[in-house]
């Protein structure tokens, strides 16, 4: 028998036919997984967020901005926070208490969070992947909360790498 005799027949067409299917079931299952997983990521590091910035503000209608900029110092000097960034904003956006030399000037996204890059001098080559949020407390003092999603950028690689790897064998078996 010819190979294009064999690639005419109708037992190759649906063969790969159903190699077709199933490849594409698998690519479903396969994209369905991992944003679910990164869904899931991100709701913990917004959730963890939202907590935080909620307790702060609550703290600072109650104690006012003294305690504020002492808790936010405290954290923000924390090693077990190592990878948490606050400031407190007073008249003109100069911070006056937290880990940040600044805040983000823009990018926000229409639901209020942003995510931006950051290191400064002290960091040295480290720059971390920020994700966080802004409260204004008051006419004068806004209040950020970020945390650094480096190590959810890296596992979101290693999924991808590993489903692209899953694709590639389960391709390289359907054409065996």
């Amino acid at each position: 028998m010819k190979i294009t005799d064999l690639l005419r027949s109708s037992t190759f067409r649906l063969a790969i036919s159903y190699m077709a299917l199933f490849t594409g079931s698998v690519l479903l299952l396969l994209g369905f997984i991992y944003w679910s997983t990164v869904a899931y990521m991100v709701q913990k590091t917004d959730a963890s967020i939202k907590s935080e910035i909620n307790w702060l503000a609550e703290l600072h209608r109650e104690q006012g901005l003294d305690s504020l900029q002492a808790i936010v110092t405290e954290r923000a000097n924390d090693s077990d926070r190592q990878a948490s960034l606050y400031a407190v904003s007073g008249p003109g956006k100069t911070v006056i208490a937290g880990n940040l030399i600044g805040l983000p000037a823009s990018g926000h996204d229409r639901k209020g969070w942003l995510n931006f890059s950051y290191g400064d001098s002290s960091m040295g080559d480290l720059v971390l992947q920020v994700r966080g949020r802004s409260l204004e407390l008051d006419t004068k003092h806004v209040l950020f909360v970020g945390r650094d999603i480096g190590e959810n950028i890296a596992l979101q690689r290693v999924i991808v790498r590993a489903l692209l790897w899953g694709l590639l064998i389960m391709v390289a078996l359907g054409v065996f």
